[in-house]
């Protein structure tokens, strides 16, 4: 609007604004053409459906892999159970052979131990034999002697006493020994019960004594029949014996022979291996001249179809062109270069002449614009550049006026000394740092913070009071900027503020009695009530001319 529409704008994005206000679309994408790019789509369907062929391909060989993965765990699982139940097996048959030899070895022992336990059984058979017949002998004999005593009991008369002493020494004499007698008898019934036990084993060893007896004549029978063949067998040696003069002679003969025939044999076997070794090395050549044929045969093929297929060529054209390579491996990576320049050409576009077309009158339009656009920009940079010097040339006036009178306002304020503004950076005066240098009288203080609080607040007045000096306002209100003074401080501020007032209409706010001695219209706020305040308005301008005192 400020230079009437004359520009035409161009954004980063390709919107082109005309001076009229009317804004067209534009586009930074080459090669984007309506057909190239439905070429690139149908390109980019055939790469999806042939990945996801691959992709369904590979999840189904994935299947597969993971069933035969399956089996095979399956398998491998059932084999080692196998070999598990068959090391189990092994392990059982171990014991039970281990077991088997233990039980034979301890059946052979029983055997011998009851062998031995036999003759000792019947050794003690005998013994019992004969202490049960001496058993009875004294039975018989004990019975004899008691009827004896009870005989000579009887015919013997005397003395009482000594009769029945006796009797008592025989009665006792007479329970010993039938005492005896029991004990004998159960002896006796002992003794019989072990021969009857000793007779049943007895029996049971006779009846292994009768299974070995068996045995033994088997043998024995074996024996005999050995016997009679070992004297056949003699005879024949004998027979044999009269004819080996004539048979070891046919034997060195028929040795001879078989030498002889072994060594013709040992000498063919040579001549075999030989030619077997002939034929295997002539039919690996021949295999492998096979091969060599097949392959340079498919070699053929391959190059043929290749030729057809890279070049259009038949093998007949091709020889008629007689071309000759001298260097086979830099003409191969001379065809590798051009295929792939030919590559880094791309897919033919067929629109290319219309899209040139396009692109270039395009070009054209955006090229006007980039002009219009730098000419533009060159006469707002040299405008700006204007700007910043005429804006750098007034605010150093201006800043030189305000540091002349900001030096002039802080004597007056604090009757004495001295105050200046600085420019850290003179060569950049609008984007410089601005440094208050003040020194009030009597003192040398190379930091403002270095001053009392007093101090600092009556050098903000006073650089506020060179401000409105420069620039004065219509109006300007003060909230206690006294606050920090003294009473002496106050008044000056006071005084000078009424000094002020011929360009500038104040407003303060203040509860210092020096500031409210020199104000032409005084308001207080009161609350007399609680919640309701109360303005109460005083003009000490008038009362003063009222009472003669202005």
């Amino acid at each position: 609007k400020k230079y009437s529409y004359r520009f035409r704008i161009v954004t980063l994005d390709g919107q082109v604004i005309n001076a009229g206000g009317s804004m067209t679309g534009g586009s930074r994408v080459q090669n984007a053409g309506i057909l190239s790019r439905g070429n690139e789509i149908e390109r980019l369907k055939g790469s999806l459906a042939s990945m996801q062929k691959e992709l369904d391909g590979m999840l189904s060989d994935y299947k597969l892999l993971s069933e035969d993965a399956s089996a095979a765990k399956a398998e491998l699982e059932g084999a080692e159970g196998d070999l598990l139940r068959a090391k189990e097996e092994n392990i059982r048959r171990e014991g039970e052979l281990k077991l088997a030899s233990d039980k034979l070895s301890s059946v052979s022992s029983g055997v011998k131990e009851l062998l031995e336990e036999k003759e000792t059984l019947e050794k003690r058979i005998e013994s019992v034999s004969s202490g049960a017949e001496a058993a009875r002998s004294q039975i018989d004999e004990l019975k004899e002697t008691l009827e004896n005593k009870e005989k000579e009991l009887e015919s013997i008369t005397g003395d009482s006493k000594t009769l029945q002493k006796n009797r008592e020494d025989v009665a006792s004499k007479a329970a010993e020994i039938r005492l005896r007698i029991v004990s004998l008898q159960k002896d006796v019934e002992a003794n019989t019960d072990e021969i009857t036990r000793l007779k049943n084993r007895k029996t049971g060893h006779l009846d292994r004594l009768s299974e070995l007896d068996g045995e033994i004549r088997e043998i024995e029978e074996k024996n005999d029949e050995l016997r009679a063949l070992t004297e056949r067998l003699s005879a024949d040696e004998k027979a044999l014996k009269a004819n080996h003069g004539d048979a070891q002679n046919q034997i060195n003969e028929l040795i001879s022979q078989r030498d002889e025939l072994e060594k013709q044999a040992n000498d063919l076997r040579l001549h075999e291996r030989a030619k077997s070794e002939e034929r295997e090395r002539l039919s690996g050549d021949i295999a492998r001249l096979e091969e060599r044929k097949i392959a340079m045969r498919n070699e053929y093929d391959n190059l043929t179809s290749k030729l057809y297929d890279e070049y259009q060529l038949t093998r007949r054209e091709a020889a008629a062109l007689e071309i000759e390579i001298d260097d086979y491996s830099l003409a191969a990576k001379r065809l590798a270069e051009l295929k792939s320049q030919i590559r880094a050409l791309g897919s033919v576009n067929v629109s290319a002449i219309e899209e040139y077309k396009e692109v270039s009158e395009r070009y054209e339009f955006l090229s006007g614009q980039i002009s219009d656009v730098e000419t533009s920009r060159a006469e707002l940079n040299k405008m700006i550049d204007d700007l910043t010097g005429k804006m750098a040339e007034q605010f150093r006036e201006q800043f030189n006026r305000i540091n002349s009178c900001f030096g002039q306002t802080f004597i007056e304020l604090f009757g004495g000394g001295k105050a200046e503004l600085r420019l850290e950076d003179e060569r950049d005066v609008l984007g410089s740092d601005i440094e208050i240098k003040v020194q009030p009288p009597g003192k040398n203080v190379q930091n403002i913070n270095l001053l009392s609080g007093g101090e600092k607040g009556l050098s903000a007045i006073a650089l506020l009071f060179a401000i409105l000096k420069v620039t004065p306002a219509p109006f300007c209100i003060f909230d206690e900027v006294e606050a920090a003074l003294d009473d002496v401080n106050v008044s000056r501020y006071a005084q000078y503020v009424r000094r002020m007032t011929k360009n500038t209409q104040f407003i303060l706010i203040t509860h210092r009695r020096g500031t409210m001695e020199e104000a032409d219209v005084l308001y207080g706020v009161t609350m007399q009530e609680k919640g309701v305040s109360k303005l109460l308005e005083l003009k000490t301008a008038e009362m003063a001319k009222k009472l003669g005192l202005a």
